[in-house]
């Protein structure tokens, strides 16, 4: 059967209208990195050498020889303080500091309540702190000291090196205020010296004992011994006396004397 062939129809594109659109074309990447493992960093070497090694240079590659007696010469980095000091100099910058600090608060007489050691017996307390007064003025007393106990008080003030009257006035003054406070039927006697009593110096009484002393009858003073006068010693002799080692007559004078008479 001879059927008709139809030619077939050819599809077209259909025609693009309007502007083309700005823009660049999208290029796909292509990775043509190496995957080969075996990679070696780039090393750059910082060599000392001027030019004229590199002029003179030979082009010879020498094998590398390490001497262990190179000369070397250690690079100190600056410290904070920007100075070499040394430890004293710098334990001596803080004590003056401190002191500074310390005639800034006497100066403007606001020295904090800090809790310290007795002035006479040098150990802790923690009753309140019995002061010497020095005066009493518009109604305040004037009062120095950090102490345990008025006995305390009493023996650093008889200790002191003052003139007399005023080292009695102070003591008035302790009698008065203290007295009254601690109901003292008599004048507060002084404490002894703790340097020859106490377990922490030459004695062998502990704190507590030794202020049990304030609540006797009986005074105890530390003296230092008197002086001792030493005289020379008189010896009874013969009438001839050594000289020289030897031993030289009472009638030397008459042997002298009959000399001169035969001259």
């Amino acid at each position: 059967m001879n059927e008709k062939r139809q030619p077939q129809e050819l599809k077209r594109d259909p025609k693009k209208r309007g502007r083309k659109p700005k823009g660049g074309k999208i290029i796909t990447h292509i990775n043509n990195s190496d995957n080969s493992e075996n990679k070696f960093p780039n090393i750059i070497v910082h060599l000392k050498c001027s030019l004229n090694d590199l002029v003179n240079s030979k082009n010879i590659i020498e094998s590398f020889h390490f001497t262990k007696d190179l000369s070397y010469e250690e690079i100190v980095e600056p410290t904070e303080i920007g100075t070499k000091e040394s430890e004293e100099e710098i334990t001596n910058k803080i004590i003056w500091k401190k002191i500074k600090q310390i005639k800034h608060t006497m100066h403007n007489n606001d020295i904090y309540e800090k809790k310290s050691a007795c002035f006479w017996c040098t150990c802790s307390f923690t009753n309140p702190i019995i002061h010497i007064p020095k005066f009493f003025y518009k109604g305040a007393y004037e009062s120095y000291g950090c102490f345990c106990s008025p006995e305390c008080s009493v023996g650093f003030l008889m200790n002191e090196k003052m003139d007399t009257s005023t080292k009695f006035e102070r003591y008035y003054l302790i009698n008065n205020v203290y007295g009254k406070i601690y109901n003292y039927g008599k004048n507060i006697k002084p404490a002894p010296s703790p340097f020859y009593l106490l377990d922490k110096y030459f004695g062998n009484l502990t704190i507590e004992e030794y202020r049990s002393l304030y609540k006797l009858d009986k005074l105890i003073v530390v003296t230092d011994k008197p002086l001792s006068r030493s005289l020379p010693e008189l010896h009874e002799d013969n009438d001839e006396f050594i000289l020289n080692t030897k031993i030289i007559p009472s009638n030397i004078k008459q042997r002298y004397g009959a000399v001169l008479g035969k001259a």
